[in-house]
């Protein structure tokens, strides 16, 4: 596999034998990020495809929506290695972490939580997620672009008696996403794997083909799923035990694209576009992320303690446009009123159309939305909750 385009040079999972894909980047060359290279979506037996650019109907569109479709209905493998990771160690790491989050961490080891980091205003600085490892050991995962940011505030926010380690090159990560990803990482894993043995939310070190992985049970893109961290010489072995494991399963690899569209359809929010540091939690549809712990002491509690019962005068929402293409930063309107904008757009394979994030003014409620594409109003729908699977049945199951 190799990432096509001028200049490029091998993506993360690039450059192994045997390889039955060849990587078409959505752009000229490969998609960066943070100076890391990612593949944008894959075609089968494709070398140097053209790419055509276009706001309606872009060349790598009836790949993306293969992919997303994969992702739903069999199994997808998606190549996350490009994530922020630290290791956050030592007697004063809970305490620290404690200070920073605004959710409970004094789990038991191999409970994966979702968490916020605040400022003093209450503001999301960050939204990662940490899993304990054991009494005084933490992963802490990050977005890739956040990378130097979620470092310092790491180091900034611990005690003394804490030590942080950038572990992002060192760990790569894949991602196997989908309803048969259980029985993909079955053929790989002797344990049990069962929803029972092994609940939504929880880690485990396993021996996975021929590597010694910590098995994260989460998926961004609302399936079931897992990512596998593994040292990163392991994970070029890893890496095609997998694809042949996965060959009778209808495996298809997945780019950056189809990773975006499928948390957009399932509503999850992306820190740096959906929120940031001047949005409070519960504006932005996280209030459960925030500890009712009146004992909890954390960065940011007391101003979230009065906005937890303000009325929102705006929020973060879902919208479903069936005959519109989102990309980001179009007006939601209502009537003759502009109440909002995009932060994050995307084709909605699942859903139909286009799907997408915004914050908006008011109730999303009732009928008459619709978003500006081009100086027309296309209509839209608006939810406070996602269009696809908002109870979070399929991440469970």
């Amino acid at each position: 596999m190799r990432c096509t385009g001028p200049g490029s040079s091998p993506a993360p999972l690039g450059g192994f034998d045997g390889c039955r894909y060849t990587v078409r980047c959505g752009r000229p060359g490969p998609r960066s990020a943070a100076r890391w290279e990612r593949a944008n979506h894959f075609e089968p037996d494709t070398v140097d495809p053209a790419v055509e650019h276009s706001f309606d109907a872009p060349s790598w569109f009836p790949s993306v929506g293969e992919e997303v479709r994969a992702t739903r209905d069999a199994v997808a493998l998606y190549d996350l290695s490009t994530y922020a990771k630290f290791l956050v160690q030592g007697p004063g790491a809970l305490d620290g972490l404690q200070r920073l989050a605004a959710s409970d961490l004094d789990v038991a080891p191999g409970a994966i939580a979702y968490t916020l980091w605040c400022n003093e205003r209450g503001g999301i600085e960050m939204d990662p997620t940490v899993t304990r490892l054991a009494e005084d050991r933490f992963l802490v995962l990050a977005p890739t672009l956040a990378q130097r940011r979620t470092e310092a505030l790491l180091r900034s926010g611990l005690p003394a008696d804490a030590t942080v380690a950038d572990v992002t090159s060192a760990w790569a990560t894949l991602h196997l996403a989908g309803p048969s990803s259980r029985e993909l990482l079955a053929r790989l894993s002797d344990e049990d794997l069962g929803n029972d043995a092994w609940p939504f939310l929880t880690a485990r070190e396993i021996d996975v083909a021929r590597a010694r992985a910590w098995a994260l049970r989460l998926s961004f893109t609302g399936e079931l799923g897992w990512e596998l961290v593994v040292p990163t010489e392991f994970v070029a072995d890893l890496y095609e035990h997998v694809v042949d494991a996965g060959a009778s399963l209808g495996l298809r690899h997945a780019g950056a694209f189809a990773f975006d569209a499928a948390r957009i359809e399932r509503g999850f929010r992306s820190w740096g576009h959906d929120i940031g540091p001047l949005d409070d939690p519960f504006a932005a549809g996280l209030g459960f992320a925030v500890s009712k712990n009146v004992g909890a002491d954390f960065v940011g509690r007391a101003a979230l303690e009065e906005r937890r019962s303000e009325v929102r005068e705006r929020r973060l929402v879902s919208v479903h446009a069936p005959d519109a293409v989102l990309w980001h930063g179009e007006s939601v309107v209502r009537g003759d009123e502009r109440l909002g904008h995009v932060s994050s757009g995307s084709i909605a394979p699942t859903l139909g159309g286009s799907a997408g994030l915004a914050w908006i003014r008011g109730e999303p409620e009732g009928d008459g939305w619709g978003v500006e594409i081009r100086g027309e109003v296309v209509p839209a729908a608006v939810r406070a909750e996602p269009f696809y699977d908002p109870s979070g049945k399929r991440l469970r199951s």
